[in-house]
């Protein structure tokens, strides 16, 4: 082979490589760099030696092959790539593969190269984070904050660690900072509710649960926290209806069983076996959470300490069950503090020693070894979770029914039973809190039963238990009386919305509702009333009356109230995050801007560097500033406009619409949308780091924020939602919480005076079309100088037509604010 047709070679392999990295198509990267080094196996011929074996690397790690990742990896360095990200990526792939330290290790290397890659400062703090230290994961995550104050993410990661550290007050203001910066953070709002749960401030909690759901439905695990939080406030939850979409057949979905008592804890703690011994274990700590939990959540806290003592140390410490385990202890009066992290190996050297040999159901192994774990303030079930073993070695129902046995014991000696009812029942106490500790299921199943007969035995229990009973009648007939009230005016609800709306094509579906609701009342089931009241919220809800029923209820159960009333009535609609306003006003309703100054700001980026060409924007942008300059407007014109060109450009149009009646931004390239804003993206991006956001785009906000004006009408057009491989770059190694998502994020224009129109629907991608222009800019030029036509309408003549260009496969967006307004007038 010559030189110059092995040239040729590796020129076609290394491009073909590098589109299909734009694809994240890591499977075509390695077949692609696998044939280049064939030809080249020591990378010469490149002009930084060694990175056809980075870029391989690249395409293993997003096939999650780690092993032939770091090989790679490893060779390029040695072949002498000095790059930052190698040492970065490398990181990522010895983290996957569970070595935190050899991941610190290169990350520190990436660091030292690049000491303002924000990218390897949050994968080094996640890497602490994995090992415990939160304090250097602290103050890696300040660095981050330092070298971008504006990175939502840091503060949300920052967050979850404080929490780790038992300060979820401390927490809260990262999140609503997080919040405050990208109102779309689910992440933050899921913190956020953490925080507000380990506090016990549950109201709180609910509402940020409720707006991390809005945000990211069908999320088992926050679905599950929304559930405990509503337990907590001993209100109905909504488990079922915010998992019925999901597969519970996969983990966590035993738990959200568990919970909505499908199945038992032990028919749980059986669906937690994996092949997989790591993800078996981190299976069984999270059950042991939930399960202590819900065993708080029903009073049960004899239940809930052993189970929590167990996830606290056996959870992985980055999990986020175990910092709420620990909290959830110390609210018990028992301190975290007193029990290690049961996974470590100098814990399951002892507890071998110590249990029994045969049955690992006792302590009676090792003198010396017993001793240590007693001093450990080990249990035989700690031992047996050290050791990888169920807690128990016999059914929790056995624990249950003894628990529930000693509470009783408890109850009857605090009602005013005498002296020596009590004392004769403290031996049989001792027995079977010794069969307990002694994990001796025989022993448990007998003292138990024994202290249940001497309790029947007992005649001041009969009449303690004759009382109770009439008393939980009496309490059965007030809450059913309660449900029945909260029925009725849920009923009144639907009756008054149809009697005032007979022409609303709801009334059928309310009117089955109303029979429905009066069926419920007949049978006197609580069950059947209290599922009922929830079918009709949800009917109300799918039929989007949400805020009349909300009216009407807080009209029913204001200051007065009435029976029935209480919060759990209304209907949770959670308040959004308000996403900062731009510094505007709308013109009067109705006013016209068809004269004075009107200025337009026209780009089409095209011959990107660092991404695929685009063939139509220059088109576009060419065609639209000829219709706009006939239309009366003096237009600034770019075109294939790199970053400081851009920036020129657009001070150009912030400086000349200062006084304007009219501005109007028209631009056609590529653009993305991070962490809910949008960026408008020149030629010589790379996006290659997380800081590089703010120095190599173009900030959408910026430029309406310069448009908007008491008494000016401002239109922004954005041809920018195309498949944007450069938004995949940037988006390939973020750490967890970041959002990157497809096209362009929807924009409001609650500050009045603006109208914001999108090729397509928000987070949608659009066509660039096969002909001279994009459906979306073709469908303008039909349409933009048609005679006294509104802008509105002449929108809506645009979608059609894109909608018919694109046979459905594209769809037009605009949000508005503005009052009648006419481009041709």
């Amino acid at each position: 082979m010559n030189g110059l047709a092995k040239a040729d070679q590796l020129s076609a392999h290394s491009e073909l490589a590098y589109l299909l990295g734009m694809k994240n198509d890591g499977a075509g990267v390695v077949a692609e760099e696998t044939e280049y080094l064939k030809i080249d196996p020591d990378d010469t011929w490149s002009m930084q030696k060694g990175s056809h074996y980075s870029q391989r690397g690249k395409g293993y790690l997003y096939l999650d092959r780690y092993d032939e990742a770091i090989a790679d990896f490893d060779r390029a360095i040695a072949i002498g790539v000095t790059d930052s990200t190698v040492y970065r990526d490398r990181g990522i792939a010895w983290s996957a593969k569970g070595d935190s330290n050899k991941a610190r290790s290169d990350y520190d290397e990436a660091i030292r190269l690049d000491p303002n890659s924000t990218l390897a400062y949050l994968h080094r703090a996640e890497a602490s984070r994995d090992q415990g230290d939160f304090d250097k994961a602290l103050d890696d995550y300040n660095r981050v904050i330092g070298l971008d104050p504006k990175l939502a993410a840091a503060y949300s990661e920052r967050g979850f660690v404080l929490i780790d550290k038992g300060d979820p007050r401390k927490a809260i203001a990262d999140y609503n900072q997080a919040i405050d910066l990208n109102a779309k953070s689910w992440s933050a709002f899921f913190g956020l509710g953490r925080a507000y749960f380990a506090l016990h401030e549950f109201p709180l909690a609910e509402t940020a649960l409720s707006s991390a759901l809005t945000l990211q439905p069908n999320d088992a695990y926050l679905a599950i926290w929304r559930e405990m939080t509503a337990r907590r406030m001993n209100s109905q939850g909504t488990l079922a209806s915010d998992t019925a979409q999901l597969d519970l057949a996969k983990w966590p979905g035993p738990i959200v069983q568990l919970l909505l008592g499908q199945i038992t804890t032990e028919q749980a703690r059986e669906k937690t076996v994996d092949p997989d011994p790591v993800k078996q274990r981190q299976q069984a700590c999270e059950l042991d959470f939930y399960s202590g939990e819900l065993a708080l959540a029903q009073n049960r806290p004899r239940e809930a300490r052993p189970l929590l003592r167990s996830a606290a140390g056996a959870c992985p410490v980055a999990f986020l069950e175990t910092p709420a385990a620990k909290i959830a202890l110390g609210s018990l009066g028992t301190s975290p503090e007193a029990f290690p992290p049961l996974m470590d190996a100098s814990i399951a050297t002892v507890c071998n020693a110590a249990l029994d040999p045969n049955k690992a159901g006792m302590m009676n192994g090792a003198p010396d070894a017993v001793a240590e774990a007693e001093a450990r303030h080990l249990s035989v079930g700690d031992c047996r979770v050290a050791l990888g073993l169920p807690r128990a070695t016999f059914p929790m129902d056995v624990v249950t029914g003894a628990q529930d046995t000693l509470d009783t014991v408890q109850k009857f000696g605090a009602s005013g039973a005498s002296a020596g009812d009590v004392v004769a029942l403290v031996p049989l106490v001792l027995a079977l809190n010794k069969a307990l500790a002694g994990n001796n299921e025989t022993d448990v199943v007998s003292s138990t039963r024994a202290l249940r007969e001497k309790l029947s035995a007992t005649p001041a229990y009969q009449t303690y238990l004759a009382a109770m009973t009439a008393e939980k009648q009496k309490q059965r007939d007030i809450a059913l009386a309660e449900q029945q009230g909260t029925l009725a005016i849920v009923r009144s609800f639907a009756t008054d919305y149809v009697a005032r709306n007979m022409l609303s094509d709801q009334v059928p579906k309310l009117l089955s509702l109303i029979t429905d609701l009066d069926a419920a009342t007949a049978s006197k089931d609580p069950a059947r009333i209290a599922a009922q009241i929830e079918a009709a919220k949800a009917g109300f809800q799918a039929a989007s009356i949400a805020d009349a029923y909300n009216s009407f209820i807080a009209g029913k159960c204001g200051a007065a109230g009435q029976a029935g009333c209480s919060p759990a009535l209304a209907l949770n609609v959670p308040a959004q995050p308000t996403k900062p306003q731009l510094p505007a006003s709308a013109p009067e309703p109705g006013a016209r801007a068809d004269a004075g100054p009107r200025i337009a700001l026209v780009i089409g980026n095209s011959a990107y560097k660092n991404a695929n060409r685009l063939l139509n924007p220059r088109n576009d942008s060419k065609a639209v500033a000829a219709k706009l300059k006939g239309l009366g407007f003096q237009v600034i014109e770019g075109e294939d406009l790199d970053k400081p060109a851009m920036d020129r450009t657009v001070q150009q149009f912030e400086d000349a619409v200062v006084g304007a009646r009219v501005a109007l931004l028209f631009y056609a390239g590529h653009g993305m949308q991070y962490e809910g804003h949008n960026y408008l993206i020149p030629i010589d991006a790379k996006l290659e780091t997380a800081s590089s956001i703010n120095f190599e785009t173009i900030s959408v906000d910026q430029i309406l924020a310069a448009m908007s004006d008491p008494g000016r009408i401002g239109i922004a057009m954005l041809d920018s939602c195309r498949d944007n491989p450069l938004a995949r770059n940037f988006s390939r190694h973020l750490p967890r919480a970041f959002l990157v998502g497809n096209g362009m994020a929807a924009t409001g224009t609650d500050a009045g005076g603006l109208l914001i129109a999108f090729a397509t629907a928000p987070d949608q991608t659009a066509s660039d079309g096969d002909g001279e222009h994009s459906p979306f800019t073709q469908a303008l030029l039909d349409n933009m100088d048609a005679k006294s036509t509104e802008i509105g309408l002449m929108l809506k003549r645009v979608r059609q037509e894109v909608i018919h260009l694109t046979n459905n496969g594209q769809q037009p967006w605009e949000s508005s604010s503005i009052g009648e307004f006419y481009l041709n007038p």
